[in-house]
């Protein structure tokens, strides 16, 4: 039979219901690999670290802020070498085995599998192949093909391998000739070397015709898929599935775009796109997986946009009133969690394999920026004046700079740079920015040197690069400091606070288990004055407060005041400033000690409380 069917010949033999497809009549039954059983959907969650959430360095996601790990995360990859995308020069399976970022959040699949959360979630793998598929075909990406394939043995868990996808669409030019010929020369590959642990997905953009002109063929294909952005619910591809072997689908990528989760009425919005979203997905029981990706679309380079919110925020979390409708569909039965028998339901036995471990940190101390790995148009130069001979220098252009893995741990960093005008350069911690502000040192080969207070965990990402509104500056070496030290021991400490959720208490921010907290059980708004004291028993001198939300992790302050006394009744303020994320880190200058520490929260978060999990102190 021709592969050049035509959406309205795959109509002609699958059932078309009422926007529902229903299966072949005569077509076998026999589920395809990893296929959940009749009714199931597993559910993946994507598309960057931060999104997704759940690691030690990546804990304001979707993972932490709803309380649910999926079914399966979905991460993406490339054989790309030598392509610039948003300032990473690529390398071929970049983000795969160690972290990388190319304008839409840190993306690191090893990470993801290193984290005990994961264990049992499947993995959905995307592969882009623009502008590589004649490398493909004429083997030059055998070696890359076989660096995935060892990747994926090692993952013990089932893999949906997405290869090319979006393969109509117009951005990735696929010819169809060559996407067929690549697709079966990867499967083809990976099958030689022993890989048995990946279902295929052959899955399109949003809509289009003339879909079976790029299809690699039944034997090649598991599963069929394809993107939906706000779309109007296509059943093309259900439809062709249903034509070739009733195979299941997958929903790839899907979310809200161009829809605000934190900005819109909550009820508005699940009724004007998720309702129709979950009813699609009942009325067609072949799509059996479906990836939604939950990230703030327009506060990654990639898209965001100066002519508005082109692609929107689909964090479910931000939303209190989408957030609850969302747990509440998740929890209803249909829906395949990460759970000890979800490989089990999804055939998969378990080969006792291991994942590479984590590589160590980097230890303390200086490390050269020249050494890091350079982005956008920052190259290396030499300079008679830098420590090591070399500078890192262009970083005058947007994402301009540098990337470092592994990083040792810090409380502090010491960046030694020359610039002929005062500015600023960002500081990326596991894709959290920092800004560096430094001085002229009124040449490009005069060195100064600009201190700055950091909370950057062992092995974390960093990225320092130019962002909008930062300044031109050569690079030269960067300090790492850990003078973290033991916190005051708490105990005999009595906590109160301005408010309290119903059953909490203060002291939950004070006993020592992260899985507790103190919650003000109210949004934060300036009016509420909202505040948590502890009395330490005794004056300390107190240089550094941190406070960690735990599992809230967007409950952090938005504006914090950090007070002292020792009374009482008068209160010094001793620092204040702006919470970025779920561990606050603050700094309060030497001088004089206090027995009593306030933390005041005076922001504004319409959809969070304010929560403290785990308050210490450090000398």
């Amino acid at each position: 039979m021709s592969r050049r069917r035509s959406l309205a010949m795959a109509l002609a033999g699958a059932t078309l219901v009422g926007g529902a497809i229903t299966a072949v009549p005569g077509h076998a039954a026999t589920p395809a690999k990893f296929e959940p059983p009749a009714g199931k959907v597993i559910s993946f969650i994507g598309q960057d670290a931060g999104a997704i959430g759940g690691t030690a360095h990546y804990r304001n996601g979707y993972v932490d802020t709803t309380g649910i790990v999926p079914g399966g995360v979905t991460v993406y990859t490339n054989f790309q070498v030598g392509r610039e995308s948003w300032g990473l020069h690529t390398v071929g399976l970049d983000g795969l085995e160690e972290p990388s970022n190319w304008g839409s959040g840190d993306s690191h699949a090893q990470g993801l599998m290193n984290s005990p959360t994961f264990d049992n979630s499947a993995l959905h793998l995307s592969l882009d192949l623009v502008n590589e598929l004649p490398n493909v075909v004429n083997g030059v990406n055998d070696p890359l093909i076989k660096r995935m394939g060892d990747w994926m043995r090692k993952q013990d868990r089932p893999i949906f391998l997405r290869i090319g996808y979006e393969f109509n669409g117009p951005w990735n030019g696929y010819d169809p000739a060559l996407y067929i010929a690549s697709f079966r020369r990867i499967v083809d590959r990976l099958k030689a070397d022993g890989v048995t642990n990946f279902a295929t997905v052959w899955a399109s953009a949003a809509g289009g015709d003339r879909l079976m002109d790029w299809y690699p063929g039944d034997d090649y294909v598991d599963w069929f898929g394809f993107s939906c952005w706000g779309c109007n619910w296509d059943v093309g591809m259900v439809a062709l599935a249903a034509e070739h072997g009733n195979k299941p689908v997958m929903i790839a990528e899907v979310s809200p775009q161009g829809r605000r989760t934190d900005r819109e009425d909550g009820a508005a919005l699940w009724s004007s796109w998720y309702e129709g979203f979950f009813r699609f997905i009942r009325d067609n029981p072949s799509i059996k997986a479906v990836a939604y990706i939950n990230t703030d679309w327009d506060a990654q380079p990639m898209w965001e946009s100066s002519s508005g919110s082109v692609w929107g925020n689909s964090r479910v979390q931000d939303n209190p009133y989408i957030a609850d409708r969302w747990k509440a569909e998740m929890a209803n039965g249909t829906w395949l969690q990460s759970s000890p028998t979800l490989f089990q339901t999804l055939g998969y036995t378990r080969r006792g394999v291991t994942t590479d471990p984590a590589p160590p940190a980097r230890p303390a101390g200086t490390i050269e920026v020249e050494s890091w790995v350079p982005t956008g148009g920052a190259r290396v130069a030499p300079d008679g004046n830098a420590s090591g001979g070399n500078v890192l220098a262009y970083v005058n252009t947007y994402l301009s700079g540098a990337m470092l893995r592994n990083a040792p741990r810090a409380t502090s960093v010491t960046l030694r740079y020359a610039a002929p005008a005062a500015g600023t350069i960002t500081l990326y911690v596991n894709d959290q920015p920092i800004k560096i502000p430094f001085a002229s040192t009124y040449s490009w080969n005069a060195f100064g040197t600009v201190t700055v207070d950091v909370d950057i965990p062992a092995g974390s990402f960093l990225r320092l690069q130019q962002k909008q509104g930062d300044s031109g500056v050569n690079l030269d070496a960067m300090t790492f400091t850990d003078t973290a030290g033991s916190p005051l021991n708490r105990a005999g400490w009595h906590a109160w606070a301005s408010s309290t959720e119903p059953g909490g208490s203060a002291n939950a921010a004070i006993d020592g288990d992260l899985g507790t907290r103190w919650s003000s059980g109210a949004v934060q708004q300036p009016s509420a004055m909202q505040y948590l004291a502890v009395n330490t028993g005794a004056p300390h001198q107190v240089r550094k407060v941190v406070l960690d939300a735990g599992a809230s992790s967007g409950d952090y302050p938005r504006i914090w005041e950090v007070t002292g006394s020792n009374d009482g009744q008068t209160w010094t303020v001793l620092a204040s400033g702006s919470g970025t994320g779920p561990v606050t880190t603050i700094t309060l200058p030497a001088g004089q000690s206090y027995q009593l520490f306030g933390i005041n929260q005076r922001g504004s978060a319409p959809a969070n409380w304010w929560s403290i999990a785990e308050l210490n102190l450090y000398p």
